[in-house]
């Protein structure tokens, strides 16, 4: 599907669920692209979950919030049953090792990363 968006034409596939990974500046910006375009469930994520709500806020309505730490596997485990047939866009900064690892362990089943 292709919608104007300012001077910028925006070309989304339409998926059941998308997960922005670290909405800061540039996940909120594709979230809420996203939302324009519409037909799509996106949860946004942050470390803090008052990061999160604004995130989701700004990005526009239908947009869920959800506080995801990637340093620690038991806060990652929230997205394994999400991730299931959804597209992981990672945005968060780089952190360690581990919090990759971490995300793809809880995203396996996601359609895309």
């Amino acid at each position: 599907m292709e919608r104007p968006l300012g001077r910028a034409l925006v070309v989304v596939e339409t998926v059941a669920r998308w997960i922005i990974v670290g909405a800061g500046f540039t996940g909120t910006r594709i979230a809420q692209k996203l939302a324009f375009a519409g037909g799509n469930q996106i949860i946004v994520t942050r470390r803090r979950h008052g990061d999160a709500l604004a995130a989701a806020a700004a990005a526009g309505a239908h947009v869920t919030a959800l506080a995801v730490d990637l340093d620690d596997a038991t806060s990652c485990a929230a997205l394994t049953q999400l991730a299931a047939g959804a597209v992981i866009v990672h945005s968060a900064p780089p952190s360690s090792n581990a919090a990759e690892a971490n995300l793809l362990t809880a995203c396996a089943a996601a359609t895309r990363i």
